[in-house]
């Protein structure tokens, strides 16, 4: 009788452990660049200053304002109503985000039971000239996967395809958003010239 609910208290001992070092939550994380991809990023800098236009609600222009700085490849990237001469505005053109999911089983049993949802992070957004509105790129990067709440995602944590933290910090989504942008430089530069 004994071993059994030592069992049972190790088992649960380590999932409890578990999750509280890796959290209880986990989000499936982008591929990897191919070597193909990583060579497209080696060394490739814009070097434009942006103004970042607001958008409703405000946060979507604050996420994308981040998500650029964090690429490297702009000089400046501001909001718009602090720089003076940018030489380029971006505009949130479609707002991306995850599920509102409510986990009330993985609530009830205390995470034993795990919510899974798979959901959308990423940004869609236009570049424009200062001088012109006529004419814009658009740019967009949707990274689809899996968000596991519950303490199964302690686990999920320990593998390199899935993260406990937020999956626009991960190093993979901010090389993909930077890919995406590059691939548009000569259209950038075509609307610079108007």
């Amino acid at each position: 009788m004994r071993k059994p609910l030592a069992a049972t208290a190790i088992v649960c001992g380590t999932i409890v452990l578990i999750g509280l070092l890796k959290g209880c939550a986990s989000e499936q994380r982008p591929l990897p660049l191919n070597a193909s991809e990583e060579t497209q990023l080696e060394a490739r800098a814009l070097g434009l200053s942006l103004g970042v236009e607001p958008s409703t609600p405000p946060v979507y222009a604050e996420n994308l304002l981040h998500a650029l700085r964090q690429t490297g490849l702009f000089r400046d990237v501001q909001p718009a109503e602090n720089i003076q001469t940018p030489d380029l505005f971006a505009r949130v053109e479609r707002p991306i985000y995850g599920n509102a999911v409510i986990p009330i089983l993985t609530f009830v049993t205390l995470g034993l039971i795990p919510t899974v949802t798979e959901e959308e992070h990423g940004h869609s957004f236009s570049l424009r000239s200062p001088t012109s509105s006529a004419e814009r790129v658009m740019v967009e990067y949707v990274h689809r996967g899996y968000t596991v709440l519950g303490w199964v995602a302690g686990f999920l944590n320990l593998f390199p395809q899935w993260t406990g933290d937020n999956v626009r910090h991960d190093p993979r989504f901010q090389d993909r958003l930077k890919l995406a942008i590059l691939t548009k430089t000569r259209e950038i530069h075509a609307v610079m010239a108007h």
